[in-house]
């Protein structure tokens, strides 16, 4: 589902679709939602009243204008103003969540900043942007008949006198979100679609944007000694991967950072077993992988200057004949030995060694490393 932006500095009368305002403490209008208001008889702000709208942040209001060039406007809470880049990222998902909701296919956005703000407009509308793109993400590519989505929206048009400066900014917020969205369609995809193999079709076709990919099988593992990473994935009949991504995008330097991925397609926790109300979310332990390739292509999309190493250690964690136990020891890529406890503590395993293969293939500056270790992170922070 993709939402295209564009911009114009026409008169608002001679805009399409729905309208968006922010407003402040108690709904109160400025800039051109007043001048518009004033035009409606001050119907807008009646109705505001009405429907007790106190514009507190991210709240949003909706009204239906069929007598109008609009089919809808909406009006956004910003409170008393002090509105981080966070908030204006919140507000754009609220807005496009109402839009979407109200069945409006154009969404024209009027954000008008106090001059006393210390942010700068286009930034402001950048967050708003990148916001509009994750609240419009929808993962329907298995739905069919009447669950497929019937509306959304479909284009938001900014209305600026900063233009070209903003357009060169929302050039960047569609490349971070084009590799966004494929980090979260990754992360969706049931295992069944998404296995080790799918992930390096994934990575090969980073090639075009200027990526150079390497593919570890398991026997180029296994003359390497990543006996821990290999361990997890033994019983699988998927082979298990080692994806290596260099993206250069800074040739003249020579720090390299590297982003790690734990890459488990499906965890279920093998001999240890996890409990069947746990085990359908355990097609996403791919997350940390997920987020390296979107993060990887986003980097070579936005002409990001850095030189950055993305590894994704890519297993399925199974049971059978040839399944890793507790008890058994290991030796890693490093020399180290390592005896398992339980075989559901996977993915510090399959990062030892993706990490051990980086820091002495690369020799990084800094290692970066994700992971959806989320049991544990939970029992430690509560």
């Amino acid at each position: 589902m993709t939402v295209t932006f564009s911009t114009t500095n026409s008169s608002l009368d001679k805009l399409s679709g729905a309208l968006f305002f922010t407003c402040g403490e108690n709904a109160k209008l400025s800039g051109r939602a007043k001048e518009t208001d004033k035009v409606l008889n001050n119907t807008l702000s009646k109705a505001l009243k009405t429907e007790e709208f106190k514009g507190t942040k991210n709240s949003m209001f909706s009204w239906n204008t069929p007598h109008l060039n609009y089919s809808h406007i909406l009006v956004g809470g910003i409170d008393d103003g002090k509105l981080t880049l966070i908030d204006w990222r919140r507000l754009g998902i609220a807005a496009v969540k109402k839009a979407n909701h109200v069945g409006a296919s154009t969404l024209n956005v009027v954000i008008e900043i106090a001059k006393s703000d210390k942010l700068d407009a286009v930034d402001v509308m950048s967050a708003f942007a990148e916001g509009i793109k994750i609240g419009a993400y929808k993962f329907d590519r298995f739905l069919t008949g009447d669950n497929k989505p019937k509306s959304t929206i479909k284009k938001v048009c900014f209305v600026t006198d900063q233009a070209k400066r903003l357009n060169t900014k929302l050039a960047l917020v569609d490349a971070l979100m084009e590799g966004q969205y494929l980090a979260r369609d990754l992360v969706n995809l049931p295992a069944n679609f998404a296995n080790p193999d799918y992930m390096v079709k994934v990575a090969k076709t980073f090639v075009k944007d200027g990526i150079k990919v390497k593919i570890l099988g398991e026997k180029e593992m296994e003359k390497l000694g990543m006996n821990c990473l290999l361990a997890v994935g033994r019983a699988s009949v998927q082979e298990s991967r080692l994806i290596i991504m260099k993206y250069n995008g800074d040739p003249k330097s020579k720090k390299v950072t590297a982003l790690v991925g734990k890459g488990v397609m499906f965890d279920t926790g093998g001999y240890n077993m996890k409990p069947g109300a746990g085990m359908i979310s355990m097609k996403g332990d791919m997350g940390g992988a997920a987020a390296v390739m979107g993060a990887m292509k986003a980097m070579a999309k936005r002409n990001v200057k850095a030189n950055v190493v993305g590894v994704c250690g890519c297993v399925m964690n199974m049971v059978g004949g040839d399944a890793f136990l507790p008890s058994d020891i290991l030796t890693a890529y490093n020399g180290k030995t390592v005896e398992i406890g339980n075989t559901d503590a996977e993915g510090r395993l399959v990062l030892a060694d993706a990490m051990s293969y980086v820091a002495d293939k690369e020799k990084p500056d800094e290692i970066i490393d994700l992971a959806t270790l989320t049991g544990a992170c939970m029992v430690a922070l509560g």
